[in-house]
């Protein structure tokens, strides 16, 4: 009986080392895979496979082997935020987290329901691995703890958020908050509380808050479709009740800002990116400037934020009070000043005097802060800010800049990148912007060799002086040495032009200035506007033409913006245009605007043919609104079809164009094939057509389910369609597996 009871151990001692050597077997099978399907960036892999519920297991097991070492490839990111786990699975994700991880970004599945208690716990676990193996560098395998903590995508509640922030570890160095998730005063308590002495945000150096639109202006406030071209920050601005009730009480500004001791201010960057003054604070930032509680901040990144009248002046003000030394980078790209509209006596709507006047004086304290003892380590600035609330430079503050800028007496910084955006100079200032002075050396000398990027606004006298200006100087060097080799030299990377009806005087120095490659490789947008005043005209035949065959003489390779909407081009014209993108001298377009103009058949054939040719390949919108346009869907039909022609096409704009029925039938054409998929397009606008039930039909008939994938809005509205009729034919296509992309539908 012994006997047996020994042999009956030993087979199952046997069977347990078979068991380990198969488990051996598959862990090496599987890391073998793993390290094969790394290949492609360890850091993209995990995230991936993290993100999908079906790979939860696949994620789980390679975080496990690379914690445990047995595959020896650094994550150095794990991006979360598009992860859809319910909270255990997820955090059992977090379980495995590398050591090797520098970045961690986290989503809306954090913060929901269970999940905030959890990650709270989560942070507490990273906390103690921190304290136990002492610094980053002496971390098993070489690796870093956490330093870049990002969360995105939004919370349903404020105290989520601030709870999280509160339970984030100690030594981070980076920190961002993205989307719709917080409150932003009483986020800044909250991060207030942890940056002030002994908090656990003390080392960090960089904070940066991005706020989405919806998160400013309120659920629902933002695009429904990318067809609605993205109107600037200040074209949506709050109501004059809301930014005169804004953070201008002082009280109320300290209570919301931080407050540091200057020995624990050790921050470096501070971003912020979509917030208003009027509704979420941002009125704080001039107060820790002038306050001089960051003492180390070497970047201000205030983006597509909305300033009140006062919130802006305060902001210059602080900048010229010394208590940035170090600032090296000062960025308002996309901003704007919202200037309430009043009633004056007489009964006209007008903006605000007085704040206007307020937005003038802050362009001159900017102007006299821009002095070496002020900023001395000042090295980018970034002023293109936008004009719809107008805050924008006004002639006498773009002068005062511009000098402050030019004039070596008063000893500016050494700035090595400059962006501007005027939208009302002086004619003796746009003489100025790109013009060299005289010098004895080989090279070019520019009154502004810093300035990189110029959005340019110019009416018809300050068009004249810019472009004559130009041309006299750069004719006076081409007649030495080369005979004009060195044009195409100009200083500034990146060109705005706006000519604001300027009429024939205007646009021939324009076009002489293309012709003769003055912009080869700067110009970036064209826009010829024309306002609806009496004073306003567009264009004129002969100088049309000159500019139409400027365009087409030398190649424009960084232009990506053309405008020319309601400048009477005809058939003719666009012919004329054709050549250009047939030539392939428009190559790089991607926004072309041709609305409001008189060309019909004959002119859409001729452009879609040098489409067809490759000639606009990365072209993304295309807007031919208020044109007869519909007469030529078939040509229309042949350039979406064709394989050199609308390739990267994800706006199509064609409200007003005469479309009908049979318009309709050519433009099925294009999608009747699944070789034809133009997976690009997302916007299809086709308001105010005349197109029927019948017109409809026949277009959702032809496609298939792999035609039009990405498409997201369809605008009919206003066409001879019932409304009912056409939802129902659309439910049909999609139930059919059609424009399963498709979100809004407007008839």
């Amino acid at each position: 009986m012994h006997n047996h009871n020994g042999q009956d151990r030993a087979v199952g001692r046997g069977g347990e080392e078979e068991n380990h050597e198969e488990e051996e077997e598959v862990e090496t099978a599987l890391c073998s895979l793993f390290k094969h399907a790394l290949q492609g960036g360890a850091s993209e892999v995990a995230s991936g496979l993290s993100s999908n519920r079906h790979s939860f297991g696949s994620a789980w097991l390679l975080l496990q082997f690379i914690k445990q070492g047995k595959i020896r490839v650094p994550v150095r990111k794990l991006d979360l935020s598009a992860c859809t786990l319910p909270p255990r699975k997820f955090f059992l994700l977090l379980a495995a987290f590398c050591n090797s991880t520098e970045e961690l970004s986290l989503g809306k599945c954090a913060f929901e329901g269970s999940a905030s208690p959890l990650l709270c716990h989560f942070f507490k676990m990273v906390e103690a691995t921190r304290r136990r193996r002492g610094n980053a560098g002496e971390i098993k395998g070489g690796g870093s703890c956490l330093k870049t903590l990002i969360f995105t995508g939004g919370a349903e509640s404020v105290p989520e958020v601030v709870g999280a922030i509160a339970a984030v570890p100690a030594g981070l160095e980076s920190l961002e908050l993205r989307g719709r998730l917080l409150n932003p005063p009483l986020l800044l308590r909250s991060l207030g509380a942890e940056l002030e002495g002994g908090g656990k945000l003390r080392g960090l150096s960089s904070l940066r808050v991005v706020m989405d639109a919806e998160g400013l202006y309120g659920k629902g406030t933002g695009e429904k479709c990318a067809s609605r071209s993205r109107e600037p920050v200040s074209d949506r601005m709050p109501s004059s009740d809301a930014v005169r009730s804004s953070f201008s009480n002082s009280s109320l500004v300290e209570d919301s800002c931080v407050k540091l001791k200057r020995e624990h201010a050790r921050l470096e960057r501070l971003a912020f990116s979509g917030l208003s003054c009027c509704t979420q604070g941002i009125g704080f930032v001039p107060v820790l400037v002038r306050r001089r509680q960051f003492v180390a901040l070497r970047s201000i990144e205030l983006r597509s934020c909305v300033f009140s009248a006062e919130c802006f002046r305060d902001l210059m003000s602080a900048l010229g009070s010394g208590g940035v030394k170090v600032l090296e980078k000062f960025d308002l790209e996309g901003s704007s000043v919202c200037v309430p509209i009043s009633v004056n006596r007489g009964g006209r709507a007008g903006r605000d005097v007085a704040e206007l006047e307020m937005v003038d004086e802050s362009w001159v304290l900017l102007s006299k802060a821009l002095v070496v003892e002020t900023l001395p380590c000042l090295r980018e600035l970034n002023l293109v800010m936008e004009n719809g609330g107008n805050g924008a430079l006004s002639a006498r503050s773009a002068g005062l800049l511009l000098s402050s800028l030019r004039n070596e007496k008063d000893r500016p910084p050494l700035l090595e990148s400059v962006g501007l955006k005027l939208g009302c100079v002086s004619s003796s200032d746009a003489v100025t912007l790109l013009s060299s002075v005289p010098s004895t050396q080989s090279q070019r000398k520019f009154l502004y060799p810093f300035l990189k990027i110029l959005h340019l606004s110019l009416r018809k006298n300050e068009a004249l002086a810019f472009f004559n200006g130009l041309l006299r100087d750069w004719e006076g060097e081409g007649a030495e040495g080369d005979g004009g080799g060195k044009r195409g030299c100009l200083p500034v990377a990146e060109l705005y032009l706006r000519i604001v009806a300027g009429g024939d005087e205007s646009a021939a120095p324009l076009a002489e200035s293309i012709r003769t490659g003055l912009f080869q490789s700067c110009l970036r947008g064209l826009t010829l506007t024309v306002f609806d005043d009496l004073q306003s005209t567009p264009v004129g035949i002969e100088a049309k033409i000159r500019l139409l065959k400027a365009l087409g003489e030398g190649p424009l390779p960084m232009l990506s913006f053309i405008n020319l909407r309601r400048q009477n081009l005809d058939d003719g014209d666009l012919v004329m245009l054709a050549a250009s993108v047939r030539y392939g001298n428009l190559g790089g377009l991607r926004h072309l605007n041709l609305g409001g103009n008189l060309f019909g058949r004959h002119g859409i054939e001729a452009l879609m043919g040098a489409v067809c040719g490759g000639g606009l390949r990365f072209l993304e919108i295309l807007d031919l609104s208020r044109t007869r346009a519909g007469e030529g869907m078939e040509a229309v039909a042949a350039a979406l079809s064709s394989d050199h022609g609308f390739s990267s096409l994800h706006s199509l704009h064609l409200p007003v164009c005469r479309v009908d029925d049979e318009g309709m039938r050519s433009l099925s054409s294009a999608f009747c094939s699944t070789s034809n998929t133009i997976p690009s397009l997302t916007v299809l606008d086709l308001n105010l057509n005349f197109i029927s039930s019948e017109g409809l039909e026949t277009f959702l008939e032809s496609l298939l389910p792999q035609t039009l994938p990405s498409l997201q809005c369809l605008l009919m509205h206003g066409v001879r369609c019932n409304r009912h009729t056409a939802r129902n034919l659309v439910s049909q296509a999609q139930a059919e597996g059609k424009l399963q992309s498709l979100t809004d539908f407007v008839v």
